[in-house]
């Protein structure tokens, strides 16, 4: 085979294979990119930044073609595919998301070795810029601009009060929201310092303080953006136009303060080492290594994740069926189409409400099960919730008996008339757990022992001001329902 066939067709087939086995996690990241003016909209300029900064650098004819330690990025490699399995196993999406990542840089180290590895090290590194793990700095982001704003308002004699996120001036109340963050101007800065560093700079010294100042000068222009925000709501007493949209005020600040950051790495751009040749010699882009048993053996560990879930997905138990009796300890068993409560609970595949009497006795069971889970169809979700606005709960416990841990909270209606006792628990195969952290570990374990079904399992009782009896009532159902449960629900292999 040729050289350059085996290039394009071995590059061919692993970004076939990236859209095939990894499409539902690629198609998150473009869902986050394509939103105009959201945190990562930049997501797709520096994928393909990466990719002409990687291409730059197979062209360096001062680089050797050395393909010499790829062995080291085998497991690696077959390590980062395989995460991506458990994280799609437990529907962990930030984890997907950087295990991906992970399967590029590793595959491209082993075609082209150590030198393609370091060569890799920064596209890689910006992409990570457009991938939401970022957002878990937006409280930090919020409280330094809050603070930012306390300070600037102290030195203005401005009266306000500051609590949590909000400033109260005499004139109205400004909400510092989590656009306000400024995480978009925060990510853009950074990858635009980052560009201009690994562009025009040569001393990695040199380039970590430009990165640095573009942080800095990132943070600096949102906080200019709501601080002034802060100041013309004072000044005009809440009438401006800017208390409503101020998208352009903030993007025209952002512009000025990116002239900055231009003009400064300008003035601290470092001259190149005599070593580093000039631009002008270069030379065609380094092949891969030139091996086709290595591509192959590059491409299978790149897809070792998706290909084992497929074969473990054929053993995996089906739901069968769904049978309950009409009678369990001596309680009578009747299926309802509608309960007044049913947990916020989104999207299960399998849904059933009873209602189980004895004597002047009566609460409702409620068994919401995941059979297939994905990316916002599954049990431990953000959005699932034990109930939805009409009620609020409070007293949360949690509590065991018999080793089935649960958690038993009093739901109280808008119309502060009706309350529940409500006591709940998720079911991971036959094991019971109230931690999400723990479902997560049990739907892991069980995959591999082909059981994917979880669930919510659910106890609501009426009860007056003083849920005392209702409360002893629940803790005697609690291990008849989860013996119901297991018992009930039937699976096929």
């Amino acid at each position: 085979m040729k050289k350059t066939t085996l290039d394009l067709t071995t590059i061919g087939l692993f970004v076939a294979g990236l859209f095939y086995f990894y499409w539902a996690t690629l198609n998150s990241l473009h869902d986050q990119w394509v939103q105009v003016s959201a945190n990562y909209s930049h997501g797709y300029l520096l994928v393909a930044v990466s990719l002409y900064l990687f291409y730059e650098a197979r062209t360096q004819q001062s680089l050797s073609n050395n393909y010499r330690l790829w062995q080291l990025f085998t497991l690696p490699l077959a390590i980062s595919s395989l995460f991506w399995l458990f994280a799609d196993i437990v529907q962990i999406q930030l984890i997907q998301q950087l295990a991906i990542l992970a399967v590029c840089f590793f595959f491209l180290a082993m075609l082209f070795g150590i030198e393609g590895a370091k060569q890799a090290i920064f596209p890689a590194g910006l992409v990570i810029l457009a991938i939401p793990v970022w957002s878990y700095i937006v409280g930090i982001l919020q409280f330094m601009t809050v603070v930012v704003c306390s300070l600037g308002l102290s030195i203005l004699d401005i009266p306000a009060h500051i609590y949590d996120n909000y400033v109260q001036l005499p004139a109205g109340l400004i909400h510092v929201a989590n656009s306000c963050s400024g995480l978009n101007f925060f990510l853009i800065a950074v990858s635009l310092g980052a560009i201009q560093a690994e562009l025009n700079y040569h001393r990695l010294s040199r380039k970590v303080l430009l990165i640095l100042i573009a942080t800095g000068i990132g943070l600096l222009s949102n906080w200019i953006r709501v601080f002034s925000l802060v100041v013309i709501g004072h000044v005009t007493n809440m009438q401006s136009s800017l208390m409503t949209s101020h998208f352009w005020h903030g993007w025209i600040l952002f512009a000025i303060a990116m002239v900055l950051l231009f003009y400064i790495s300008i003035k601290l751009r470092d001259e190149p080492p005599e070593t580093i040749k000039s631009d002008t010699e270069k030379s065609s882009v380094k092949p891969i290594n030139g091996e086709p048993s290595i591509a192959t053996l590059a491409l299978l560990l790149a897809f070792c994740g998706p290909l084992l879930a497929l074969w473990l997905s054929a053993g995996q138990a089906e739901l069968s069926t769904a049978k309950f009796p009409s009678q369990a300890d001596e309680w009578e068993l009747q299926v309802v189409n509608n309960a007044e409560w049913n947990p916020d609970f989104q999207s299960a595949d399998f849904k059933k409400t009873l209602l189980i009497t004895k004597n002047h006795q009566r609460a409702y069971l409620y068994f919401y099960s995941y059979i297939n889970q994905e990316q916002g169809k599954e049990l431990i979700y953000y959005e699932n919730k034990i109930s939805d606005e009409n009620w609020t709960e409070r007293n949360q416990q949690l509590k065991a008996v018999n080793q089935v841990p649960y958690y038993q909270s009093i739901l109280k209606s808008k119309n502060n008339i009706d309350q529940k006792l409500v006591t709940y628990w998720y079911q991971i195969g036959d094991i019971p757990t109230t931690s999400g952290v723990k479902a997560k570990w049990l739907q892991l374990k069980n995959f591999f022992k082909g059981r994917s079904d979880v669930a919510l399992v659910a106890i609501a009782i009426d009860c007056g001001l003083s849920c005392d009896t209702e409360t002893e009532l629940s803790q005697q159902l609690i291990p008849m329902v989860a013996e119901l449960y297991r018992n009930s629900m039937q699976f096929n292999q």
